[in-house]
């Protein structure tokens, strides 16, 4: 029994060690790396921004196609008639017409809009989308987690290199919500850890990218709700709940006019977006998870330049199996489970982050109806970040097997 204790308090004092704290950093160089890995994680954030949207610009960037209805959207938020449902969403068929579940995307790029009429969905998206990555920075460096910093910067700098169309064409609503889910992740770990205050904040990056694409939207509402409870479990009730009271405001703010659209609109954008989806076949989890399977391929998919190979591809011939999607799954709980029994809670609230969002984008990708299959190779993107999470819980799982079989090959022998 003092075996297990020992071994246990030392994992808790691994976990806290692999996610290192400005307080615990030292002094001289040393103690100066927390702050350096803060201040270039936010330029390589804004660095790749910048450099994205001055591309565009200087290639004469105007918006057409999607982005000018984007464009023209945005622009009525001011009229007698804001609008209070998003974009037409490729979900539409079998007799419905569907738009995003809210607004918020319009909303929030109205501004640049009537500024810069040419140009402003550009830039402002942009300048959105540099502030959330920058605000996921501050929400990680608040809780002491200067290496979650830099993993923000590294799964932007990834982004601009492997796949540099969402950047460069950040107000499309499909790539508009992807720095608003890396953002999820981070805060939804962050809140999980017990930092209450950002619970609000989370509410509103997750609203804004389910809103701005139905396949951002089980992933990221699901982690809202899971995040507190998660909070719960591993620091026990709060003194004070006006984080809560906070959260659930800024949900009505978020989610009013989707709401008020369904009571009074005819037909309520609500339930067309779940009445478009009966009578449809499914791609299903056969499809679906060799998808999430490549979250942990080999090389990793954060290093190709490459859309996983869609199951459709390959159908015919079998060459994709849904067992690798499952074992990632499968993987991740486990290594939730363990750490959270050997005391290592931050890492097991990395893999209950992962494992969330990974099975809200199996369903996802499960419930697309056949016809809209060739939807999934433009909305796939978030699958980089997803994997950059994935892998970097699996190599803090190996390294924290390997300090615990470290603590128990020291113990002394006839310790029982």
């Amino acid at each position: 029994h003092d075996h297990r204790s020992a071994v246990t308090g030392t994992a808790a004092a691994a976990d806290r060690a692999t996610v290192t704290t400005t307080e615990e950093a030292g002094s001289g160089l040393l103690g100066r790396v927390p702050m350096i890995v803060r201040v270039a994680s936010h330029v390589v954030v804004w660095t790749a921004i910048i450099a994205s949207v001055a591309t565009e610009l200087a290639h004469g960037w105007i918006p057409i196609g999607d982005n000018a209805a984007i464009a023209s959207r945005a622009s009525q938020t001011f009229s007698a008639h804001p609008p209070l449902v998003g974009m037409l969403s490729t979900a539409s068929g079998n007799g419905h017409v569907v738009h995003g579940l809210g607004p918020l995307q319009l909303w929030l790029l109205a501004i640049p809009v009537h500024l810069d009429t040419a140009h402003g969905l550009l830039w402002g998206a942009g300048l959105l989308a540099g502030a959330v990555l920058s605000l996921a920075i501050e929400a990680a460096w608040s809780v002491g987690a200067w290496g979650a910093a830099g993993m923000v910067a590294l799964v932007v700098a990834d982004q601009f290199w492997r796949t540099p169309s969402v950047f460069g064409n950040i107000p499309w609503n499909a790539y508009f919500p992807v720095p608003f889910f890396v953002a999820t992740l981070v805060l939804s770990w962050v809140v999980a850890q017990g930092a209450w205050a950002w619970w609000p904040v989370l509410v509103l990056t997750a609203s804004v990218a389910a809103q701005a694409h139905v396949f951002f939207a089980l992933p990221c509402l699901t982690l809202v709700v899971a995040a507190p409870l998660a909070g719960l479990a591993a620091s026990g009730r709060p003194g004070r709940m006006r984080w809560f009271g906070a959260g659930c405001a800024v949900a009505a703010a978020c989610w009013a006019a989707p709401l008020v659209q369904q009571v009074v609109g005819t037909p309520g954008n609500l339930s067309e977006t779940i009445a478009s989806q009966s009578g449809q076949a499914k791609l299903g989890l056969s499809f679906a998870l060799p998808i999430v399977a490549t979250l942990l391929h080999l090389p990793p998919l954060w290093l190709t330049a490459q859309a996983p190979v869609l199951p459709s591809a390959a159908a015919a011939g079998g060459a994709q199996s849904p067992v690798g999607g499952a074992l990632v799954l499968v993987l991740l709980l486990v290594i939730a489970v363990l750490a959270w029994r050997s005391g290592r809670r931050s890492l097991a609230l990395s893999a209950g982050v992962a494992l969330v969002a990974a099975a809200g984008f199996t369903v996802g990708i499960a419930v697309v109806p056949q016809s809209r299959a060739l939807t999934l190779f433009y909305l796939l993107d978030p699958l980089w970040p997803l994997a950059v999470v994935t892998w970097a819980t699996v190599i803090w799982a190996g390294a924290a097997l390997l300090t615990s079989a470290r603590v128990a090959a020291r113990a002394p022998a006839g310790v029982a």
